[in-house]
């Protein structure tokens, strides 16, 4: 498949599908056929989601709870966000509908692929952070 119809197939996923995202150390474990395959592709087409959800995303470390958003730069939210996304791997997988898969049926279908679960799953051009959710169910399943 080309990068171009890759990218295509993400955008796809985007609208109407799942594009998931793990961790590079995690991303790199996983087998991967057709039915789900690594794509930089997919991240070109998410990276401005995923971008959105960063800047959105809480800082541990403050104490009042705010977003990065609140806290960083334009500059620094961009320079921290590329030093971050060296560890995407983004996953696409072209037969998982939304419509007919819910969560738990994905990520046995994950299970099947890696033993990790994505950190963030990206439906219909939203973004979930699994990471605080998921990582019991996801290991019991």
């Amino acid at each position: 498949m080309t990068d171009q119809q890759q990218y295509e197939l993400a955008l796809v996923a985007l609208k109407s599908g799942y594009v998931l995202v793990f961790d590079i150390k995690d991303g790199m474990e996983a087998e991967q056929d057709d039915e789900f395959f690594y794509s930089d592709a997919a991240f070109v087409a998410c990276r401005d989601i995923l971008f959105e959800a960063y800047c959105d995303t809480e800082n541990d470390e403050d104490p009042e709870g705010r977003t990065y958003r609140q806290l960083e730069s334009p500059e620094d939210l961009s320079e921290n966000f590329r030093e971050d996304a060296n560890n995407y791997w983004c996953f696409l997988v072209p037969n998982i509908n939304p419509e007919t898969t819910d969560m738990p049926a994905l990520l046995e279908f994950c299970r099947q692929y890696c033993f990790f679960p994505p950190e963030t799953i990206i439906e219909n051009g939203k973004v979930i952070d699994t990471r605080e959710r998921i990582d019991a169910p996801f290991l019991n399943l």
